[in-house]
């Protein structure tokens, strides 16, 4: 089986491209989240309807299987706290399709206004608090 799958974001580019998207911005995230055993973990990736993204996986897990594997996947990865980490990698991405109403990008330097210079619109530089 299939242990790990993987979308870089110049797949999800590439991807983009190839479908005609054009303007196409992208980031990526790593978000580590931990659980306090397997189970718990297995209920969420359920919760994302995650558990039947490996097509050639069996239907059913036995028991003694998921207790094996809770066991293996505890002494490989946990936490000092016994905690079992997961780290997700969250792709964000807006893209353009090409349309006749579409605005056309500026050339490069005909801003108005510096990004340096963004903190003098706010006083004294910081950027403005919530309510105010």
């Amino acid at each position: 089986y299939q242990r790990r799958v993987r979308v870089t974001p110049s797949d999800l580019g590439s991807l983009l491209n190839g479908a005609r998207f054009c303007m196409v911005t992208l980031d990526s995230e790593d978000i580590t989240i931990t659980y306090p055993d397997l189970y718990f973990l297995l209920r969420d990736i359920q919760g994302m309807a995650e558990n039947g993204c490996l097509t050639a996986a069996p239907n059913l897990l036995r028991r003694d299987v998921l207790t094996g594997a809770a066991a293996i996947y505890h002494d490989l990865y946990a936490n000092s706290d016994s905690s079992l980490p997961l780290t997700f990698n969250v792709l964000y991405f807006i893209a353009w399709k090409q349309s006749a109403v579409q605005g056309k990008p500026k050339p490069r330097g005909s801003q108005d206004a510096s990004i340096a210079d963004l903190g003098k619109m706010f006083g004294d530089g910081e950027t403005p608090k919530e309510g105010n």
